[in-house]
């Protein structure tokens, strides 16, 4: 998760705001950006705003929640270009949407 145009959004956008101090809008801009980079300076990671495995395992260790994705990291999968990238995340979104809601039908 990085910022990007047009620019990511959604649960896990929130969840990473919600940790690191940023308007929680579900939108990753400029200002999560700079709350991503102050967050992992304070945790000695790579300053580069990038949320990738290493400062998502950070985010979910040091707030104590479980993440969206319901994984301590996020997971790791080959994808030729950043289309495919985003065609694999909607992808897992979905079947975890679909999970949760028949885990819930199970109650």
């Amino acid at each position: 998760m990085k910022l990007t145009n047009p620019m990511m959004s959604g649960d896990d956008v929130r969840q990473v705001q919600n940790i690191v101090g940023a308007k929680v809008d579900g939108v990753f801009g400029p200002e999560t950006r700079t709350k991503v980079i102050d967050f992992q300076a304070k945790m000695g990671l790579t300053r580069d705003g990038i949320v990738g495995p290493k400062t998502w395992k950070a985010i979910t260790e040091y707030s104590g929640e479980v993440p969206v994705t319901n994984k301590s990291k996020v997971p790791t999968l080959a994808a030729n270009s950043f289309n495919d990238r985003l065609l694999i995340a909607g992808g897992l979104a979905l079947v975890a949407g679909i999970a949760a809601t028949v885990w819930r039908s199970r109650k």
